[in-house]
C-alpha cells in the first residue's frame, strides 16, 4: 500500500468541529479505480464506502483522531490508518491523496474430489410472518406496528446509510455444509429501481467480529443487482465450492444508497447489522427473510 500525492482530494474544515476527507481509491498495479471499498473508523460508527470510481468523502470528528481508520474490499489487502496521520498529511500536502490498495490471492486449500453422495437442506428464515423496510429516507424510530393486512411491519434504519450492512444468522445441522445458493425474500421495492448490494457470509461469531468466509476463496466480492419488485432473489453459489463448518452470517451491504426496499421478516431467529463500514454492531431479535440451500455429505 503507498499514499501519492495528487490533486484530487479535498480537505475541508467545520469551524474545528470536523473535518471531511475525500479522495480516490485505485489498484496498485493496473492504477484503475475500486469501486464500493469500505472506508470506516472502527467500532464508532462512522464510515462510507468509496463509489464505483474508487471516489469517497468521509467526515471524521476531532474525538475520532485517535481511532483507527480501516479500508477494504475482497480481493485486496486490507490497510489501516490512525485517523490523525492521515490528517497531519492533508495539512502539510493540501494537495491530495490517492489510495493505492494491493490485490491480496487467497491460498485455497486442494480439494480432492471423490464419489460421494449429498443430502440438499434448505436452512434459514422464509420472513412470511413479517416485513422489515430498508429506507434512508425514513425518519421514524425503529417500531413494530400491524399493517392493513394484519401482517408485521418492522420499519428500522432511520440512520442507514449507503454503507449499512444486515444479515441473518443461519443454522446448519452438521458439517461441512456446501453452500449452493442464497436467496432474499423481497416483499416490495417502493422506487421500482435497481437493488443494489454486495453479498458477504461470515463466520459466526459476536457481531460481524468473524472472517468473512468468501476472502479466502473470492478475488473480487459478490454485486447484486436486481430489478425485482416483488419475489425471491435467488444468488446462485454453486461454482464457488463454500463450505462451512459451523453456523453463519448472511449479510447485505448496501453500496449504492437504500431506497425504500422490502424483505420478509419473522420472529424466529436473529439478525445482525451495523450503519456504516466497520461500525459497531446491532443485535435484532427478528430475522430477515434469508435461507439458502446447502448439502449435506450423507
Amino acid at each position: 500500500m503507498r499514499l501519492l500525492l495528487t490533486a484530487i482530494i479535498t480537505f475541508t474544515s467545520f469551524i474545528g468541529i470536523s473535518q471531511v476527507i475525500s479522495g480516490r481509491i485505485i489498484d496498485a498495479d493496473s492504477k484503475n479505480p475500486i469501486g464500493y471499498v469500505n472506508i470506516g473508523v472502527v467500532g464508532k460508527n462512522r464510515g462510507t464506502v468509496s463509489n464505483k470510481d474508487g471516489q469517497f468523502s468521509l467526515e471524521v470528528k476531532p474525538e475520532n483522531y485517535k481511532d483507527t481508520l480501516r479500508l477494504s474490499t475482497i480481493g485486496y489487502q486490507p490497510v489501516n490508518f490512525i485517523v490523525e496521520d492521515i490528517n497531519r498529511i492533508l495539512v502539510i500536502n493540501s494537495n491530495g491523496l490517492v489510495i493505492e490498495l494491493s490485490k491480496y490471492i487467497p491460498v485455497l486449500t486442494e480439494v480432492i474430489i471423490t464419489p460421494r453422495k449429498f443430502k440438499k437442506k434448505v436452512i434459514g428464515y422464509k420472513g412470511k410472518l413479517g416485513h422489515v423496510v430498508f429506507d434512508q429516507s425514513m425518519m421514524a424510530d425503529t417500531g413494530l406496528f400491524n399493517s392493513a393486512d394484519d401482517s408485521l411491519i418492522i420499519k428500522y434504519l432511520k440512520d442507514t446509510s449507503s454503507c449499512s450492512e444486515w444479515g441473518t444468522v443461519l443454522e446448519i445441522k452438521k458439517a461441512p455444509a456446501y453452500i449452493q445458493d442464497i436467496n432474499f425474500v423481497i416483499k416490495s421495492n417502493k422506487y421500482k429501481n435497481t437493488i443494489l448490494f454486495r453479498l458477504n457470509i461470515y463466520e459466526k461469531k459476536e457481531g460481524f467480529h468473524g472472517n468473512n468466509i468468501l476472502h479466502r476463496i473470492l478475488t473480487e466480492p459478490i454485486i447484486v443487482s436486481s430489478t425485482i419488485e416483488k419475489g425471491i432473489l435467488k444468488i446462485d453459489l454453486a461454482k464457488y465450492n463454500i463450505y462451512v463448518e459451523n453456523d453463519f452470517l448472511v449479510a447485505m451491504e448496501w453500496v449504492e444508497g437504500v431506497k425504500g426496499v422490502g424483505f420478509g421478516a419473522g420472529l424466529k431467529g436473529i439478525s445482525i447489522g451495523r450503519i456504516c463500514s466497520w461500525g459497531s454492531t446491532i443485535q435484532l431479535n427478528f430475522s430477515l427473510g434469508i435461507y439458502a440451500t446447502v448439502l449435506y455429505l450423507k
